[in-house]
């Protein structure tokens, strides 16, 4: 387990089948994991990937991109399509099936929309069809 302890701050925990990710946007806190222990600062991240036994990595990051979710925004800055899919069906805890792919970038910044219209922005952009059946959305190129 990783475990994070505030020490009067703001911070983002994610964490998904890619691995753990602490961004630390004011304060100070302390990760651990088994005896690693990392302190950081604002701007910095731990982060942990899924069988990685070489353990917690701190690295930098983007205050204002990583916490766009408090305010109901998503951005996508060269993301494979692949990617936003996966991070629109976390958002909208929808599920998507693909009939073919495609390996191109997008970047773009969402404010409070709807999937309907997030799709409609990118089926246009990207030149795929899609239909939202309840929780399952079905894309072909």
């Amino acid at each position: 387990p990783v475990v994070t302890t505030a020490l009067g701050t703001t911070f983002n925990a994610y964490a998904r089948d890619e691995g753990v990710k602490i961004s630390l946007a004011e304060g100070k806190v302390n990760v651990t994991k088994e005896k690693q222990v990392l302190t950081l600062r604002p701007g910095e991240m731990a982060s942990v990937q899924p069988n990685n036994f070489s353990g917690l990595s701190k690295g930098k990051f983007d205050p204002s991109k990583t916490t766009l979710w408090k305010e109901g925004k998503i951005h996508f800055k060269s993301k494979p399509f692949k990617e936003i899919l996966q991070a629109l069906e976390t958002w909208y805890g929808v599920q998507f099936e693909i009939k073919s792919h495609d390996n191109r970038k997008v970047s773009g910044l969402f404010n409070n929309e709807s999937l309907e219209d997030i799709l409609k922005g990118l089926s246009f952009s990207l030149d795929f069809d899609y239909q939202i059946n309840q929780k399952n959305v079905v894309i072909k190129f």
